[in-house]
């Protein structure tokens, strides 16, 4: 599994690189040896951080969008700050992706493309420091999951 994320902190600083490129963001890898089953690739300017996550024990590759506090990433749990691009594409009638499983290289390298046109696509707001969106990403999020234990959030479904 180990050659599998490899596979897919390669593919992210291939595919995302346009952010380097377009958006002046510089790159970090993060791999926690507890977690071996998990790699972060994480995209960072001075406004905005895209993070790039695989989770091979989860089965799933997803994109988060983060703006950042004084330079700083916010805490995942921020729904003020911190949104998944999924928010992002069900907002604007973006594409729904459906994973096969991803411990092949093949399906981790037709995901790894679709988050990476998607944030190209969806999200060049975001990458230049516009969060106007986030309020209305937010609101999408606690209507699907409700609020976060730790992001003190008192309305869940039914949140406006």
């Amino acid at each position: 599994m180990i050659g599998l994320l490899e596979t897919f902190v390669q593919l992210c600083r291939e595919q995302f690189q346009f952010l380097v490129d377009e958006f002046d963001c510089q790159s970090s890898v993060s791999q926690h040896k507890s977690a071996w089953y998990s790699a972060s690739v994480i995209f960072q300017n001075t406004t905005t951080a895209v993070d790039v996550q695989c989770d091979l024990r989860d089965n799933v590759i997803n994109t988060v969008l983060m703006r950042l506090i004084e330079g700083r990433l916010p805490a995942y749990s921020d729904p003020t700050n911190t949104q998944g691009l999924w928010t992002v594409l069900r907002l604007r009638g973006g594409p729904e992706f459906r994973r096969e499983d991803i411990r092949a290289v093949e399906a981790i390298e037709s995901a790894v493309r679709q988050e990476a046109a998607a944030v190209r696509t969806y999200a060049r707001d975001i990458l230049q420091g516009d969060f106007s969106i986030f309020p209305e990403l937010k609101r999408i999020k606690l209507a699907v999951y409700g609020p976060h234990p730790a992001s003190g959030e008192e309305s869940g479904a039914g949140a406006s």
